[in-house]
């Protein structure tokens, strides 16, 4: 009897515990995405100049891209440097032994270029082949917010991106 009462008030105790440990309904919020991977390097592009490229693999697959043109002959579309930044993806293609980054990045109408007067989407992937720091890919340009319809140009990407973490 005695270690039936003992029981019940250390279950209370340990209830008690809880609540005033801030324990409630509210469903838990997600902490910060962990950075698993960072790449980053100078790519080479085919038209002249550089892109420099930072990829942040975060703990979903997802990641985190940056690009900024320098020096590249894209005033057609977006004027003469450029930055994008934004959600991507990181997939593991483990048969081939490859990662491929991608993202869409949408940019506002510009009064240049095929995309006159339109919203324009642009959709960058890269390639991995296994450990090797190099890869290869290519900037689209689409005159439509979706990435749909007809790319109207290509800027081609090609470097070494090395493993800062």
């Amino acid at each position: 009897m005695v270690c039936v009462r003992v029981s019940f008030v250390l279950g209370l105790l340990g209830l008690a515990a809880a609540w005033s440990a801030g324990c409630s309904n509210e469903p838990a919020k997600p902490g910060p995405e962990v950075v698993l991977e960072q790449f980053g390097g100078k790519l080479g592009v085919d038209v002249g100049g550089t892109a420099e490229v930072n990829v942040d693999v975060r703990s979903r697959g997802d990641a985190e891209l940056t690009v900024r043109l320098a020096d590249v002959r894209t005033e057609k579309y977006f004027g003469e440097a450029l930055e994008l930044k934004g959600p991507g993806r990181a997939d593991d293609l483990g048969k081939v032994s490859r990662v491929l980054y991608s993202a869409r990045f949408t940019r506002p109408a510009t009064d240049k270029g095929p995309c006159a007067g339109k919203e324009s989407s642009l959709l960058l992937t890269l390639t991995r082949t296994g450990a090797s720091p190099d890869v290869s890919g290519s900037i689209k340009v689409y005159c439509t917010p979706d990435a749909k319809g007809d790319e109207v140009d290509r800027i081609l990407l090609k470097g070494a991106l090395p493993r800062l973490k």
